[in-house]
């Protein structure tokens, strides 16, 4: 069959013999450009949500690396680190643990003593702070999270009794009265139900143990899918006995719950476009169904098997590339639109949503995407050329029947 009439064909059949085969066609079309536009959608959520946890924990959790040394940090040192080119920030913190007490209720927390310039514009974006913005206004202050208030049934202003747990056997363990300076909320349920801070002078106090101390460094953004290499750098700029160890070495069990979940998730999308791809036989055979005095015209007219299938595969090909399309366009849309989606609903405080962050920068996983788009090409052809094949069972003589 020559060139001119197959693209003559081709162009007759896509537009369809009649309105309500048209519409048949477009709505089969409309199906595959909605489980594409739900699957971006959802992938973009997952992978952004689970970027935004990694920010959380980065920036007021652990840092994206941690540096351990047996004596306190010199000036010389911390100079030394913050001219490197891959770190953005570096900060001495004092750590330790303490039972909170309030007249209605207990909580295990985890104090973080910091340094009045601790809270910089990165570290602000990432949390809401109501009261008096500072945990120095006091020697005693505390900023503690709106999750621990919840639970302590205390606000900013009020004071709650700590029970310092000692980092060095021979220190009494001896109650503390401290004032709620502030309440922050990172929107992220479990890193705000045990982190609080204090000023870095009274931890120092209360903490006086070298392990108690580490350097907190945050890497430029441009490098955090690079710790190895700052972790290097790092090792190469320091001749003091160290322990340099990463945001997901400190914290194992988030970071192997983040991966699998992810890793499961992902796979779950790939099942779904698998199944999609294949609802692609309905549509083929839907073409066969109709076409089948159209297939026994073209084989009398001495068309042979191979090109029938070419044709009606180009022409399906078509539908699917032209809804993927659309589906990817506007799922990404939609997917770099949901902030002010995701604020209304968490400004509900919907008790299912109270362990999922919705507060996050939307990222594009483009290589994900583009796999999810792939399986969905890839399970598409298969099925349309195994089902098209059957054309070759249609025969001149349905003309006649």
């Amino acid at each position: 069959m020559n060139g001119d009439l197959s693209r003559l064909w081709l162009s007759r059949r896509l537009r369809g013999t009649g309105t309500g085969y048209s519409r048949r066609i477009r709505g089969k079309g409309s199906i595959l450009a909605l489980v594409m536009i739900l699957l971006v959608i959802a992938q973009i959520f997952v992978f952004s949500m689970i970027d935004g946890i990694i920010d959380k924990f980065a920036y007021l959790s652990n840092g994206h690396l941690q540096l351990f040394l047996s004596a306190y940090p010199s000036d010389d040192l911390i100079r030394t680190l913050s001219d490197l080119p891959e770190i953005a920030e570096t900060n001495v913190i004092v750590q330790g643990n303490a039972l909170a007490y309030s007249t209605e209720q207990t909580a295990m927390i985890r104090l973080k003593g910091v340094a009045p310039d601790y809270f910089s514009a990165t570290r602000r974006d990432q949390l809401n702070i109501t009261g008096t913005n500072s945990v120095l206004s006091s020697r005693q202050g505390i900023l503690i999270s709106a999750t621990i208030a919840e639970e302590l049934g205390v606000t900013a202003g009020d004071s709650i009794a700590l029970m310092v747990v000692p980092d060095i056997a021979s220190t009494k363990i001896r109650p503390l009265l401290m004032t709620i300076d502030g309440v922050y909320d990172s929107g992220y349920r479990e890193l705000d139900s045990q982190l609080c801070f204090i000023s870095d002078i009274f931890a120092d106090q209360l903490f006086g143990s070298p392990a108690s101390r580490y350097i907190e460094i945050l890497v430029d953004k441009s490098h955090t899918q690079r710790l190895d290499q700052v972790m290097a750098a790092i090792e190469n700029a320091l001749d003091t006995p160290h322990v340099l160890q990463t945001w997901y070495q400190a914290q194992p069990t988030l970071y192997d719950n983040l991966q699998v979940s992810q890793q499961l998730i992902f796979g779950v999308f790939i099942v779904v476009a698998l199944l999609a791809g294949f609802f692609v036989i309905s549509v083929a055979q839907e073409f066969m169904q109709d076409d089948k005095q159209s297939i026994a015209i073209l084989k009398l007219l001495g068309t042979n098997d191979r090109d029938v299938v070419w044709i009606y595969c180009k022409m399906v090909f078509r539908l699917v590339i032209v809804s993927l399309g659309i589906g990817l366009v506007v799922g990404l849309i939609l997917g770099t639109n949901m902030g002010p989606i995701l604020s209304l609903i968490s400004k509900r405080n919907l008790p299912v949503l109270s362990w999922y962050l919705l507060d996050f920068d939307v990222t594009i996983p483009w290589s994900e995407l583009l796999t999810l788009v792939a399986t969905l090409l890839v399970a598409s052809t298969l099925s349309m050329y195994c089902t098209l094949r059957r054309t070759r069972k249609i025969s001149p003589m349905e003309l006649f029947r």
